[in-house]
C-alpha cells in the first residue's frame, strides 16, 4: 500500500461503532452529498486496497479536482472524532477497568476485595446511568455467591435481590433507549414542519405521548429520562404553536441542561445540541430572552473545553455562529450581522478544516445580509464564493437559498435573462422540497412562464398566486429564509425592502413574517 493512503489504513481499522460515530460527524451539518461523507463511503466500500478502483470512484465525484484537500479534511475529522468518541466514554472505560479488576480478584479468591471493587464500580455506573456494565458486575457477584461465607437463607436472599437488581437495570436501559429515540423523533417532527402538514405531525406526536411505553418509562428514576422528557414537552408545545407554554417549559429545560448541581449524566455534545435546538425554536416565537440565554449557555459550555481543535468545541462554535446570525436577523441589525459574518470568514478561510458546510453557511449569511441591505452585487459575489471555496460542501437549504437570492438580486439588477436561467436550474431542486418551499416554487414558475417581464409585473403575478392559494411563508427549522411575499409587496408598492424587513422582523417570527 502506498504511504499516501494512510486514510485507507485509518478507516479500515475502525470498528462498526467508530465508523458510525465518524459518519455522523461527517454529515452533522450537511447531507449525504458532503464530500467528507462521500469519500468515507468510497474508502469504506473498497475492502481490499486497490488504488486504481479508488481513483475511478473518486473521478465520478465533484470534488475530484480537490481530492488532496478532501482527504486531509476527512483524516483530521476521523482523528478528532475518535478523540471525542473515547473522551465521551471515559466513565464507561473506568467501569470496564473496574470490572477487569473485580474478575482478577475473584479468580484469585480475594472475594472481599472483589466485592469492594464491584460496590465501587456500581456506584460509578449508577451515578452516570451506565447500566450495561452493571449487569456484567451482577454476573461476577453471582459467581462469588457460591463461595461466599454465608448461611443458605442469606444466599437465597442475595440471589433474589440480584435477580431483581438485574431486572431493574434492564428496564432502565429500555426506558433510556426509548426516550432517546422519542426525543430524536419529536425534534425531527419540528424539522419537518413545513414539509408535512402540522395536523399530520400532531397525530404522530399524540400516538407517541399517549403510548403505554411512554407513560410507563416516564416514572423511572432516571436523570437522563427526566431531561429527555422535558425536551419532548418543550417541542410538543413548539409543534402545537403554544407560545406561552413553550416559553415556560423551555426555561425549565435550559436550567436542567445547564445546572451542574443536578449532575445529569449527559456529555457536552448532547447538552449543546439540546440548547441549540431550544434556541432555534425560541427564535420562531421571537422569545429573545430565552434565545439569548441559550446563546450564553453555549458560550459557557464552550469555555469548559480547553482545546479549540476539539470536535465539541467546534460544534459549539458552529452553533454560536448560526445563532448569532439569527439574532442579528431577528433584531433587524443587518449591518452588524454582515460585520459578524465577515469576521467569521476571516477565521474560517485560514482553517483547512473549515472547508465544510460551516464555511458555506457563513458565506450564505453574508449574502443574506448584503441582500437585505439592498447590496445586490455584493450578495451575488458572496454566493459565488461558496462555489469557489467550498467545493459543494452544501446542504439543500444552502443550495435553495443561494438560488433565491441570486434570482431576486438579478431581477433587482434588471438581468432577466440570468434570472430565467437560474429559475430553470432551481426548478429541479425544488421538486424535492415542494411542500416546504411553496412560495419559492411559485417564484420559479412565474419567472419561467413570464421570461421577459419586468420586476413589478413579476412581483404582482407572484403575490397574486400566493394570495389565491393562501400560502404561508416558506419554512426551514433553524434557518433564515428570505420572505418572497414581502419582497413582492415592496416591489409592488415601491417601498424599501430593507426598512420593511427591519420593521416586520422586530414584530413577527423568522418563519412567517407576513402571515398577519
Amino acid at each position: 500500500m502506498e504511504a499516501e493512503d494512510k486514510l485507507y489504513e485509518l478507516i479500515h481499522t475502525l470498528d462498526k461503532s467508530e465508523k458510525g460515530f465518524v459518519k455522523k460527524l461527517a454529515t452533522l451539518y450537511s447531507k449525504e452529498e458532503a464530500n467528507g461523507a462521500r469519500l468515507f463511503d468510497i474508502y469504506n466500500s473498497v475492502k481490499e486496497y486497490d488504488k486504481k478502483k479508488i481513483d475511478q470512484l473518486v473521478q465520478k465525484e465533484k470534488f475530484a479536482n480537490r481530492i488532496a484537500v478532501t482527504k486531509h479534511y476527512l483524516y483530521e475529522l476521523i482523528l478528532k472524532g475518535l478523540k471525542s468518541y473515547y473522551g465521551e466514554k471515559k466513565d464507561l472505560y473506568i467501569l470496564k477497568t473496574q470490572i477487569q479488576y473485580a474478575e482478577i480478584l475473584k479468580d484469585k479468591g480475594l472475594y472481599k476485595q472483589a466485592f469492594t471493587i464491584v460496590k465501587k464500580a456500581k456506584k460509578i455506573g449508577l451515578h452516570n446511568e451506565i447500566y450495561f456494565p452493571l449487569i456484567e458486575l451482577i454476573s461476577i457477584e453471582r459467581a462469588m455467591f457460591r463461595v461466599y461465607d454465608a448461611n443458605p437463607n442469606e444466599l437465597e436472599m442475595l440471589a433474589k435481590l440480584s435477580v431483581e437488581e438485574e431486572k431493574q437495570y434492564k428496564y432502565l436501559i429500555e426506558g433510556i433507549l426509548f426516550f432517546e429515540k422519542t426525543c430524536f423523533q419529536v425534534t425531527k417532527f419540528a424539522h419537518d414542519m413545513g414539509r408535512e402538514e402540522r395536523s399530520a405531525i400532531i397525530i404522530k406526536l399524540d400516538e407517541i405521548l399517549n403510548s403505554d411505553e411512554y407513560q410507563n418509562y416516564l416514572y423511572l428514576s432516571s436523570k437522563k429520562i427526566k431531561l429527555l422528557h422535558q425536551n419532548v414537552v418543550v417541542f410538543n408545545h413548539f409543534i402545537r404553536q403554544e407560545e406561552i407554554e413553550f416559553g415556560r417549559e423551555g426555561e425549565i429545560l435550559l436550567r436542567m441542561a445547564l445546572d451542574k448541581n443536578q449532575s445529569h449524566p449527559f456529555n457536552l455534545r448532547w447538552i449543546i445540541q439540546f440548547v441549540n435546538n431550544l434556541a432555534v425554536a425560541a427564535a420562531q416565537f421571537h422569545n429573545l430572552e430565552l434565545f439569548v440565554k441559550c446563546i450564553e449557555g453555549i458560550e459557557a459550555l464552550k469555555k469548559e473545553i480547553d482545546d479549540s481543535r476539539d470536535f465539541i468545541y467546534q460544534l459549539a462554535e458552529t452553533c454560536l455562529i448560526n445563532l448569532n446570525c439569527i439574532y442579528f436577523f431577528l433584531s433587524g441589525d443587518f449591518k452588524a450581522g454582515l460585520k459578524d459574518s465577515e469576521l467569521h470568514l476571516e477565521k474560517e478561510t485560514l482553517n483547512i478544516n473549515a472547508i465544510t458546510d460551516s464555511l458555506a453557511s457563513t458565506y450564505l449569511n453574508k449574502s443574506i445580509f448584503h441582500f437585505l441591505l439592498g447590496e445586490n452585487h455584493d450578495a451575488i459575489k458572496a454566493l459565488n464564493a461558496i462555489e469557489l471555496y467550498t467545493e459543494q460542501h452544501t446542504t439543500p437549504y444552502v443550495d435553495s437559498e443561494c438560488y433565491v437570492i441570486k434570482i431576486l438580486s438579478h431581477i433587482e439588477l434588471g438581468n432577466t435573462e440570468i434570472a430565467l436561467y437560474l429559475a430553470k436550474l432551481y426548478k429541479t431542486l425544488l421538486e424535492k422540497e415542494s411542500l416546504a418551499f411553496q412560495q419559492r416554487k411559485i417564484l420559479v414558475d412565474t419567472i419561467i412562464e413570464n421570461p421577459w417581464a419586468e420586476k413589478n409585473t413579476i412581483a404582482e403575478k407572484i403575490f397574486q398566486r400566493i394570495k389565491e392559494k393562501n400560502i404561508s411563508a416558506d419554512t426551514c427549522f433553524g434557518e433564515i429564509l428570505i420572505d418572497v411575499s414581502l419582497w413582492c409587496i415592496c416591489a409592488i408598492d415601491k417601498k424599501s425592502f430593507t426598512k420593511e424587513y427591519q420593521s416586520i422582523s422586530s414584530k413577527k417570527t423568522i418563519y412567517s413574517l407576513i402571515e398577519a
